[in-house]
């Protein structure tokens, strides 16, 4: 249930955003995180530790979708817990602390998807088994074991929202941010996101946990791009970005006349192409075990959806 929720509040909120031209009002942002604030309240009065962010925020669940990509996560030396740990402190907490407050064991972190990095397990555990690690980014989407499925639709889900918004900027759509059509997509999105929750769920149920993983690592491998382009969107809202420029001149006239926002934007989404491009080809070896012909076949198709929806995507953010 937790997913879900997760997914249509996501929703909720991406559209409330545009319905209300909240990026340009402070007061109505300050509402929106007042209302998620008194959620978080509601939700530790009712239950233990930080179960909001765990399992219900939307951010909370955007942040584990990107977290995929990081390059610093928790990690214990198992050398260490399995020869002096038999308090669990980093999960159960001390006399002084009440443990991990995302219900997480330090000894079982092969990723950040579920990890704030409040470091308090570094603090609580008495053998200093858990360190916080400086990795290569992307690395969890093809050593990680553990990435949660859960996220997967949430992934896809802002992939298709990021093109939403972006379609809202062009003039042959011509439809304001807070229009019907808009929230008929929203909903669309919000009704097929649900529709994947389901369908992974009834594949992990009929013993079809090994084609869900893999699933996951190709939805985490666009991660990248997701979070790419939906930076190149909000560029947007950075007041006067649009209005500067870099130019070159000579005497005969103008030889360079470059926006900084469409330079902006240009960058991240080569930058987050790239990224998506690598980890596409890493979880496609991992997946085929180095047979370069199935290897090559697979990232060419993953790639070219990749690319196609990063072109599409900037041209709509012209």
């Amino acid at each position: 249930l937790g997913p879900a929720l997760a997914l249509v509040g996501f929703v909720g909120i991406v559209w409330v955003e545009e319905a209300t031209g909240m990026t340009h009002h402070p007061v109505r942002t300050a509402l929106l995180l007042i209302s998620l604030a008194l959620a978080a309240v509601l939700v530790g009065w009712l239950y233990q530790r930080h179960a909001w962010c765990r399992y219900l925020c939307p951010l909370g669940a955007m942040g584990g979708v990107f977290a995929v990509t990081s390059a610093l996560r928790i990690s214990a030396r198992r050398e260490v817990c399995a020869a002096s740990c038999t308090g669990h402190e980093c999960y159960k907490g001390t006399d002084t602390s009440q443990g991990c407050p995302m219900f997480n064991h330090a000894l079982h972190l092969t990723n950040g998807q579920h990890c704030k990095l409040c470091l308090r397990c570094l603090q609580d555990c008495p053998h200093r088994s858990p360190r916080l690690v400086l990795q290569p980014p992307l690395r969890d989407m093809w050593r990680s074991n553990l990435l949660s499925p859960d996220l997967v639709p949430l992934a896809v889900v802002i992939g298709a929202l990021v093109l939403l918004l972006a379609a809202t900027r062009t003039a042959s759509l011509g439809m304001p941010g807070g229009s019907l059509w808009f929230a008929v997509g929203c909903v669309a999105i919000a009704a097929f996101g649900l529709a994947l929750v389901g369908l992974l769920a009834y594949r992990r149920q009929s013993d079809g946990s090994r084609d869900v993983a893999w699933a996951a690592r190709v939805a985490y491998a666009y991660a990248p791009a997701a979070g790419a382009l939906l930076l190149a969107f909000r560029l947007h809202d950075l007041p006067g970005l649009s209005s500067l420029s870099l130019g070159l001149s000579a005497p005969g006239g103008s030889l360079l006349d470059l926006s900084l926002l469409q330079l902006a934007q240009g960058l991240v989404v080569l930058l987050g192409g790239a990224m998506t491009l690598w980890a596409l080809w890493q979880v496609a070896r991992l997946r085929f075990e180095g047979d370069v012909l199935k290897t090559g076949a697979a990232w060419i198709g993953l790639g070219s959806v990749a690319v196609g929806c990063l072109v599409l995507a900037l041209s709509w953010l012209r």
